[in-house]
């Protein structure tokens, strides 16, 4: 087996279980406003990922062709879960960002959100298709699978995340809060660099490449998460 695989293995398991953390954590903590029910939503999201893809990834090593029903269940935490993490996330920002009173109008709230979730109209019926050809989906690179519009969806919300990164530090109250927001901003702002190279690279090139960008966002994105700890 090579690295790749033992990082995937790690990668996965790690992100299961952080997400699995945090869930645990915040349905024990009593006083829960709109952040943390998002936030909660948004580590369910990763954490149909993250399982999925662990799923589907034992399922490649302990069997030569891996049964239909494993592979088409796995597909659909994956891309489940990755249609769910876009609208998350920005409504996760909008919510922190009413809490820090930066939007000061609670009707620009509504439609800010509201526009989050429209996307997922057109991802929905993607789906759909998709998960009918689950067995043969290459599940350990994904981010293909759901197209172009996915990339540039997932990558608006990620710059958005950066927008508001950089204003919630710019609000902080102390400078521990600051230097996080602003490596937040950081984070925001490389993983979409990123997730773009993945959906505009030449076919030819992607084959190629896409599974060490894959198993790399996939690495990235646990360390906001660790961080947080």
């Amino acid at each position: 087996m090579g690295a790749l695989l033992y990082i995937r293995l790690i990668g996965y398991t790690l992100g299961t279980l952080l997400q699995l953390f945090w869930m645990v954590v915040i349905l024990g903590y009593r006083r829960q406003r709109n952040f943390e029910r998002v936030f909660f939503f948004l580590c369910l999201a990763l954490f149909f990922f993250y399982s999925g893809s662990l799923l589907a990834l034992n399922a490649q090593i302990h069997y030569a062709i891996p049964p239909v029903a494993v592979q088409v269940f796995a597909a659909t935490l994956v891309l489940g879960g990755l249609c769910l993490v876009p609208p998350f996330l920005m409504h996760l920002n909008f919510e922190y960002a009413g809490i820090r009173n930066l939007i000061l109008i609670a009707e620009r709230k509504r439609i800010l959100i509201a526009g989050a979730y429209v996307p997922l109209l057109y991802f929905g019926l993607r789906l759909y298709p998709a998960l009918a050809n689950g067995a043969s989906l290459d599940l350990l690179s994904p981010g293909p699978v759901l197209g172009l519009a996915y990339g540039f969806w997932l990558s608006g919300a990620m710059l958005v995340g950066f927008w508001w990164q950089l204003r919630f530090a710019k609000d902080a109250p102390t400078s521990r809060e600051r230097t996080f927001h602003k490596q937040l901003a950081t984070f925001f702002a490389v993983t979409s660099v990123f997730v773009l190279i993945l959906h505009f690279l030449p076919e030819s090139v992607r084959m190629s490449v896409a599974a060490e960008i894959s198993t790399l966002l996939s690495v990235l994105t646990l360390v906001p998460f660790a961080v947080m700890l």
